[in-house]
């Protein structure tokens, strides 16, 4: 029996895409602009297709032992940004890391635009509180709690030193009793309050290969570790660029600079620098001469 897609047209900063993916927790009003703009992204290069919030894993190689990509993925990335990536994790992780040791004039004011805009990706409530933990552990949302992906012991340690634990918004009513259980209720920060005020106000964050918290973390010249499993079993969205860039700001902010890393800013120069990016990988489509 076919699938059926709930939203025939799912692409970023439409509501009803967003409403299927997380229900009650809305994106916050300055989201979107993206809508207007995601009209104009390609679905398809040299028929190959671009799905938004989507990834599958393709290992498929053709005779001569080539990789042969079948897709890209994009999804939206510090607020006003689009992160673009094939289909591929040893591809895209081998794509960025060549990439970022090449020669990059990194352009600092595109990097301070950016900064500038660092918000929350879902409507929370605010923090009335002038208190902010050192350390904060930011946490993957439940589907990745139970999987072999988040290393406790890790997580259980900075608390132990001090730090606090910030559950996922998209986490369920079960798991964030558990975590109040097994770490503490006085060291698990409200569900509901706004992520970002955490991030901006301590001095050291502990997040997964799945958060793009720690990426803004380094932005902000915050001191950044991971409390993920050495070998987890799924894959984390934002994987192949904390690979790249080893917890390096200098790194990321090259790769944020660079026309060719897929990451966007949709408000400088967005479609040719998604074009630049698509280009890139040509040679892995077949058909392309």
């Amino acid at each position: 029996m076919r699938l059926r897609a709930i939203d025939t047209d799912e692409r970023v900063g439409r509501v009803p895409t967003h409403f299927y993916k997380s229900r009650s927790l809305l994106r916050k009003t300055p989201h979107n602009h993206y809508d207007s703009f995601s009209q104009k992204i390609p679905s398809s290069w040299y028929g190959v297709p671009i799905k938004y919030d989507q990834f599958w894993d393709n290992e498929r190689k053709d005779d001569n032992g080539i990789t042969v990509l079948d897709g890209f993925g994009y999804t939206d990335f510090f607020s006003s940004c689009l992160y673009f990536r094939p289909m591929s994790v040893l591809l895209n992780n081998s794509y960025l890391q060549n990439l970022v040791s090449t020669p990059i004039r990194i352009n600092k004011s595109l990097i301070d635009n950016i900064v500038s805009k660092l918000d929350d990706k879902y409507i929370q409530q605010p923090v009335n509180r002038n208190l902010c933990p050192d350390g904060v552990v930011f946490l993957p949302g439940t589907n990745l709690l139970e999987r072999k992906y988040v290393d406790y012991r890790a997580v259980k340690q900075a608390v132990n030193n001090g730090a606090k634990v910030k559950p996922h918004p998209l986490t369920t009513r079960f798991h964030y009793e558990w975590l109040k259980v097994f770490f503490g209720e006085s060291n698990v920060i409200d569900i509901n309050d706004a992520g970002d005020y955490y991030l901006k106000e301590c001095k050291t964050v502990f997040c997964c290969s799945n958060s793009e918290m720690g990426l803004k973390a380094l932005l902000l010249d915050k001191e950044v570790h991971s409390v993920e499993v050495r070998d987890p079993d799924k894959f984390g969205g934002f994987e192949s660029i904390y690979k790249a860039v080893k917890f390096n700001k200098n790194r990321l902010e090259k790769l944020i600079s660079s026309d060719r890393s897929g990451i966007v800013d949709i408000e400088y120069k967005c479609l040719p620098r998604i074009k630049n990016y698509l280009r890139s990988f040509n040679f892995f489509i077949k058909g392309i001469e």
